[in-house]
C-alpha cells in the first residue's frame, strides 16, 4: 500500500497477546479453560526469572508446573505468542523505516508478572531507536483503534490538544489497575499522547480535562461484586466537585472511570446525577480496563467539540447505559434472576438468549427512565453479540 500510495499515512495498532489468570467461554484455546491459572503461573515465574531470579523453592515449583502441561498444549501456546511477537517486531521495524506513520502497541490484559510484561519488557528493547512520534507501547486492546482514529484527525487538523489530568485524593496516580502492569501516573500521559495530545496541567486554557477516578486505596475490584455501593465517600465528592467546577469555567471535561474494573462506579455516577453532571460532560466511560477506559475517555473527550450536541448526549448514554446500567448493576441481576434460575453459567447462553434480551431490554429501559432524562428510552434495543453475559449490545435510535 505505501509503496502504490507514498502519500498515505498509515496508523496501525498491534496487540501483546493476553496472558489471563483463567478463561471461559472459547475465547483462548480448550486446554486453558482447564489448565490457564497453571500456564500464567509459570509465565509469572519465568517473568520473573529473568527480572529478579528464583529461589530454590521457585525453580521447584516452575518445573513442577510444566510438568503438569502437556507438551503439545505448552508448544502450541508459545508458538502462538510466538508468531504475535514476531509480527509486532515486523511491525516496529516498518514504523522504524516510516512505512507505518504511527504504530501503537497494545499490552491487553497484563500483569505485573507474566508473558505480556515479559514481551512486552523485549519489545521495548527491540524498538530502541524508533521516533517516540512514531511508537509507543500502551495498556490496552479494545481502545487501540478509537485512538488511532483520534490520532489521525489530530494530525490532519494540525491539532494538538493540551489536557489537564487529575485524579481521586488517595493513591491517585499511584494505582495499578487490575490487568495492567503499570501505574496509572504513567499510562495516563501515554494514552494521551497515543490520541494525539500531551498533558500539560498548568495550561490555563485546557482544550480538555481529564477526570480519573481511582479507588482510594488503590485496589481496584469488579464492579458486579459487592462493595460497589451508590452511597459516596469524602474522595469521591470532592472529585465531582472538581468536575462541576471546572464544567462551570466552560471546559470540556471528560471522566475517565477505573475505580472498579468492567464497570462504573455506583457512587460516583449518583453523585455526578446529583449534582446534574451527567448530560454536561465530553466524555464519560468505565467499561473493561482501565487502558480501554481511559484511551475512550481521552479520545472522544478530544472529539467532543467538533460532535454535535445530539450525537455527544447518544454516546454518553450509550456509556451510561452499558458501563454504569449492565456492567455494574443488571448483570448480576439477570445472573441471579435468569441465568442461574436456569441451570446457566453465563458463558454459552443458546436458546437463553431471547429471554435474557427481553429481561435485560425491560431492566436497561427502566433504568434509563430513571437516571438518563434526556434520553427516548423506546428506541433501545439490546442483544448480546458473543452468546455470552459479559458483553450487551446496546443500540440506540434518536435520543
Amino acid at each position: 500500500m505505501k509503496q502504490r500510495y507514498p502519500a498515505l499515512r498509515l496508523y496501525v495498532f498491534g496487540t501483546i497477546l493476553r496472558t489471563p489468570k483463567m478463561s471461559a467461554g472459547a475465547t483462548d484455546p480448550p486446554y486453558y479453560e482447564a489448565m490457564g491459572a497453571t500456564i500464567f503461573r509459570i509465565t509469572m515465574l519465568e517473568d520473573k526469572r529473568e527480572i529478579s531470579g528464583l529461589s530454590a523453592v521457585e525453580t521447584a515449583e516452575l518445573e513442577h508446573l510444566l510438568a503438569q502441561i502437556p507438551a503439545e498444549d505448552m508448544a502450541d501456546w508459545r508458538l502462538r505468542r510466538g508468531k504475535n511477537y514476531h509480527v509486532n517486531e515486523l511491525l516496529q521495524q516498518m514504523a522504524r523505516e516510516g512505512v507505518i506513520e504511527y504504530f501503537l502497541l497494545g499490552r491487553d490484559d497484563a500483569s505485573p508478572l507474566s508473558a505480556s510484561h515479559q514481551e512486552a519488557r523485549h519489545l521495548e528493547l527491540s524498538a530502541a531507536g524508533i521516533p517516540a512520534s512514531r511508537y509507543l507501547s500502551i495498556p490496552g486492546a479494545d481502545n487501540l483503534g478509537m485512538s488511532m482514529v483520534v490520532h489521525a484527525i489530530n494530525d490532519i487538523e494540525l491539532r494538538l490538544p493540551f489536557v489537564k489530568v487529575f485524579f481521586t485524593s488517595g493513591a491517585g496516580g499511584a494505582t495499578v489497575a487490575s490487568y495492567e502492569d503499570h501505574p496509572l501516573h504513567d499510562s495516563v500521559p501515554q494514552h494521551i499522547i497515543a490520541n494525539g495530545g500531551v498533558q500539560l496541567d498548568l495550561a490555563e486554557q485546557p482544550d480538555l480535562v481529564l477526570a480519573v477516578n481511582t479507588p482510594e486505596t488503590g485496589v481496584t475490584r469488579e464492579a458486579n461484586q459487592p462493595g460497589n455501593g451508590a452511597l459516596p465517600g469524602p474522595a469521591v465528592k470532592k472529585f465531582v466537585d472538581e468536575v462541576e467546577q471546572e464544567l462551570n469555567k466552560g471546559r470540556w471535561v471528560a471522566v475517565g472511570d477505573v475505580s472498579f474494573a468492567n464497570g462504573a462506579d455506583n457512587s460516583l455516577m449518583a453523585e455526578m446525577q446529583k449534582h446534574g453532571l451527567l448530560s454536561r460532560l465530553a466524555a464519560y466511560s468505565g467499561w473493561n480496563t482501565a487502558g480501554n477506559t481511559l484511551g475512550y475517555a481521552a479520545g472522544q473527550g478530544m472529539l467532543a467539540p467538533y460532535t454535535s450536541e445530539k450525537q455527544r448526549r447518544k454516546l454518553l448514554a450509550v456509556r451510561y447505559l452499558d458501563d454504569w446500567a449492565y456492567q455494574a448493576n443488571i448483570r448480576g441481576e439477570l445472573y441471579d434472576e435468569v441465568v442461574y434460575p436456569g441451570g446457566g453459567n453465563g458463558q454459552y447462553l443458546n436458546e437463553m438468549a431471547p429471554l435474557l434480551e427481553k429481561a435485560g431490554k425491560e431492566k436497561i429501559q427502566r433504568f434509563a427512565e430513571q437516571n438518563i432524562t434526556w434520553l427516548n428510552t423506546k428506541s433501545i434495543e439490546v442483544s448480546f453479540p458473543w452468546n455470552r453475559m459479559f458483553e450487551m449490545e446496546i443500540k440506540l435510535g434518536n435520543p
